[in-house]
């Protein structure tokens, strides 16, 4: 399994070029010759991010954040920006937000793609 999330730095065609990239993989499936299956979750951080870990801390609407409001934000807490530390211990700490914005759809399939894989079944 490969698992990645991305920043959209700006690139209107980046969302739609992992969306494209994501569906071709997936439609390879089975690799019967190398007896595995490809699974690959990813997708984009939106609007960066430390707009997911906003998320995480509990801050809402953070996907309609532009980059900006989401770096002004993140100031607002004792969170250093671009502390791969900080960023961890945040990941481990807090409950995972539910929803539709980009972090729960994200994690969603990051769920369903281990149970597949790990248990051979879909998630309860």
């Amino acid at each position: 399994m490969l698992a990645f999330v991305r920043d959209d730095d700006g690139d209107e065609l980046r969302e739609p070029g992992i969306s494209q990239a994501l569906a071709g993989i997936a439609s390879l499936g089975f690799a019967e010759e190398y007896h595995y299956e490809l699974a690959v979750v990813g997708g984009i951080a939106k609007p960066t991010l430390e707009g997911w870990i906003l998320c995480l801390l509990g801050v809402t609407g953070t996907d309609e954040m532009t980059r900006a409001h989401a770096a002004r934000e993140l100031a607002t807490t004792e969170v250093e920006p671009k502390s791969t530390a900080q960023y961890v211990a945040i990941a481990e700490t807090r409950t995972l937000p539910s929803g539709d914005s980009s972090l729960p759809a994200w994690l969603a399939r990051a769920d369903t793609t281990f149970c597949q894989l790990i248990d051979g079944v879909d998630p309860p």
